[in-house]
């Protein structure tokens, strides 16, 4: 049974599909340093910054797991690749993902996660899995990811992390990151 202001509910099958909070705050110096690809300001932003880019390092990066669209962050590394290459600064231009990841897109399976790293490695597009992200230095313009590691960048583009909504965190269906198990 579900208690709303206006009336009870009954159900056989109980469906919560209210999406995710977006929470780049949680990991330091991430959002003042590149442009998120899932808010409407950071890829408008990118979009009018991209024509001034004179070309560098570019970081595509997936900065925890899970997160929704698996597929856009690929899709964006290729539609930046192809625009960099329409503007002549493709050369001068090296693109590489950073993921958490294994492989890309691990839920649509292992061949196609080799496809789409295949497709990747044609573009001279780098993949960098299993690096998470704990902090990014502005000043710098470094990552700095969980294993040690480090990594410039002159561009940064980022998938913030990803948490369940409010309501679902504090009305005890989920987890403490606020997801709820799916049967």
């Amino acid at each position: 049974l579900v208690k709303t202001k206006n009336q009870n509910l009954s159900y056989d099958y109980l469906i919560v599909s209210l999406g995710a909070e977006l929470v780049p705050e949680k990991i330091p110096g991430l959002a003042e340093s590149g442009y998120n690809l899932y808010a409407l300001k950071g890829i408008e932003k990118l979009r009018d910054d991209l024509e001034k880019f004179p070309g560098g390092k570019v970081a595509i990066v997936i900065s925890s797991l899970p997160f929704k669209c698996p597929a856009a962050p690929y899709e964006a590394a290729f539609l930046l690749n192809e625009r960099f290459r329409e503007r002549g600064i493709g050369g001068k231009t090296e693109i590489n993902i950073y993921t958490p990841e294994t492989l890309p897109l691990p839920a649509a399976g292992q061949d196609i996660g080799k496809a789409v790293a295949g497709i990747l490695a044609e573009r001279k597009i780098g993949f960098n899995p299993e690096t998470k992200l704990v902090s990014v230095n502005h000043e710098k313009k470094e990552l700095q990811f969980e294993n040690g590691r480090t990594a410039n960048f002159d561009l940064l583009v980022f998938i913030p992390p990803h948490q369940g909504p409010k309501v679902v965190r504090d009305s005890g269906l989920g987890n403490e990151a606020g997801w709820i198990t799916v049967d």
